[in-house]
């Protein structure tokens, strides 16, 4: 009876690829195991926001994303643009780039932590012990932070979607049992950087210990990983133009300002960072010539596009439902969200912009992320002054727009 029934949903699968144009079971079997790992991963974060918003003091919460925002922007020196194209490499059998990878981002990872160093000596030497302590533990923890979820990417590349989503839920819950109690018991952004970098750095260490002593050859992707480090210095102005709005927030408006705000941004970052668009997408695109494929990206891009627009409509309707049952500490936040869940309509484009990555069409994604990037940080000192937290989503909305037609023009060039 099991086999029959899973014949008949092969059989249809492989129907609906008439229409579809697309390897239907690749996708369902994938989707099943990225969507499934997702959704725990992101009702954890959900829950974790649920103890911060009941728990911990608007101020400290702002307090704790400044921090963030400050381990965020130190990790451009980790050479991130590697993660990316490490599934490249590893899609087609070069596994030994891992482990090169992973001495990379650990030895630039320390320049990161000289500047998190620095931060953490100016807020000591201007007796802000708070911060201080926060971003020296910070700059300890940071090559293990920014290098130790390369397993998570060696099994996305391999296409083991199962193992990659148990690697991302696993040190999620894990990490989100730690921070309880010391959300609960503790008022102290110190408490709460410290316990999650511990336990992410155990959690995550573990786990890529494990994929390493799985790896069946040692083949390298030198033209990967020069491709790696042009991509950084596209991240790195994203990372500093993505992270610029929690700082400029901080020095013009203060601390429990970053808060209201984090709260009506963090489900738009979920969303961006949990749909399987570009998990399920590249290792796929990069076994192709995307020249050969462009017609059916194209076709696949407007259905996700035009599927978005009724999603983003009940989102913003169901919002103020969900905050007062959940945040109601945060009600400020909510308009907010819902002029920021517009982005959601251009989520499609992130499965263009993964064909363009996969073409290594670098000077396009130089354009795209570097432009974008200067054109928001410009906007936020501009409009963040006079209009506050409006003028950081105006600046989100205005950029994302520009950025999603910059990707829409240089993927019909290709």
């Amino acid at each position: 009876m099991q086999l029959l029934l899973r014949n008949k949903i092969l059989q249809l699968l492989r129907w609906s690829e008439r229409y579809t144009k697309t390897d239907m079971v690749y996708v369902a079997g994938g989707s099943f195991w990225i969507i499934l790992g997702r959704i725990g991963v992101l009702t954890i974060s959900f829950v974790t926001m649920m103890a911060f918003a009941r728990w911990f003091p608007k101020e400290m919460y702002g307090t704790y994303q400044f921090v963030l925002a400050g381990i965020d922007i130190a990790s451009i020196f980790a050479l991130s643009g590697l993660n990316t194209t490490l599934i490249r490499s590893i899609a087609r059998n070069s596994e030994g780039a891992l482990i090169t990878v992973i001495k990379k981002k650990m030895k630039w990872s320390l320049v990161g932590s000289l500047g998190l160093t620095t931060a953490a000596g100016w807020y000591l030497a201007h007796q802000n012990m708070e911060l201080a302590s926060s971003f020296f533990v910070a700059a300890i923890f940071l090559p293990f932070w920014t290098t130790f979820p390369l397993a998570r990417v060696f099994w996305n590349a391999k296409k083991k979607f199962a193992k990659e989503s148990l690697y991302k839920f696993g040190p999620a819950l894990l990490i989100l049992l730690a921070l309880f109690p010391v959300i609960y018991f503790t008022n102290s952004v110190f408490w709460v950087i410290f316990t999650t970098l511990v336990a992410h750095a155990v959690f995550e260490g573990f786990l890529l210990y494990k994929t390493i002593r799985q790896l069946k050859n040692n083949e390298q992707d030198g033209s990967a990983i020069k491709f790696g480090k042009d991509m950084t210095i596209m991240d790195a102005i994203a990372k500093i133009g993505k992270n610029f709005d929690t700082v400029i927030l901080w020095h013009f408006l203060g601390p429990i300002q970053v808060a209201v705000y984090s709260f009506s941004y963090f489900p738009i970052k979920a969303l961006n960072n949990y749909l399987p668009i570009q998990a399920l997408a590249l290792p796929k695109i990069g076994e192709k010539n995307v020249k050969d494929i462009k017609k059916g990206l194209l076709n696949k891009f407007f259905s996700l596009f035009f599927l978005s627009v009724p999603f983003v409509i009940a989102n913003i309707a169901i919002i103020p439902f969900i905050y007062k049952i959940f945040f109601p500490n945060y009600l400020e936040s909510i308009i907010y969200l819902q002029a920021l869940s517009i982005i959601g309509i251009m989520i499609p484009f992130q499965l263009l912009e993964t064909a363009l990555v996969s073409d290594l069409r670098k000077k396009d994604l130089y354009v795209i992320r570097v432009g974008s990037s200067i054109f928001r940080i410009i906007l936020l000192l501009l409009l963040t002054p006079f209009f506050g937290i409006w003028g950081v989503v105006g600046t989100i909305l205005i950029t994302e727009v520009v950025r999603s037609a910059m990707i829409f023009f240089f993927f019909q060039r290709i």
